[in-house]
């Protein structure tokens, strides 16, 4: 344990990270998004992993990063939404989705991020996709939050 707290010391101390993010690297910082982040959910007529697998193409789709996740503890992180979503974000500004199996073939979805306004857009689209909406079309850039929510 000594060794553990030591190496993670130097590492924050060689890279310039601060804890919180040496805690966010290690998968154990998703609290926030819980805690303070704007959270929406719905329940998708889907197993988890086809829930977790669609919901990595649509972040990819969006041309976002989805640059940390695990389907084990059941969330994805990603960022870099400003092709989609424009300049009302920076690049390092976060959504995470949760994912919970429900019952067989039903999960619920939840998104989130410190930024309400990205994660309401980014949860229609998720949401729009995964129900089986068609959103190829649709130019984001164009709405504005009101309808973003609704």
């Amino acid at each position: 344990m000594r060794k553990v707290i030591i190496s993670i010391l130097l590492l924050m101390l060689f890279t310039g990270c601060a804890p919180r993010e040496i805690l966010r690297v290690v998968g154990i910082g998703t609290e926030p998004f819980k805690s303070k982040g704007k959270v929406s959910s719905q329940i998708i007529e889907k197993d988890f992993f086809t829930s977790y697998n669609e919901t990595l193409r649509i972040i990819k789709k969006m041309e976002a990063d989805a640059y940390r996740g695990s389907p084990k503890k059941g969330f994805i992180v990603a960022r870099s939404f400003i092709s989609s979503f424009g300049d009302r974000c920076s690049d390092a500004t976060e959504v995470a989705v949760f994912f919970t199996e429900s019952e067989k073939n039903k999960t619920e979805v939840a998104v989130s991020s410190l930024n309400f306004s990205l994660a309401d857009f980014v949860a229609k689209h998720i949401f729009d996709e995964l129900s089986g909406k068609d959103n190829s079309d649709q130019d984001y850039d164009s709405l504005d939050s009101d309808e973003i929510s609704q």
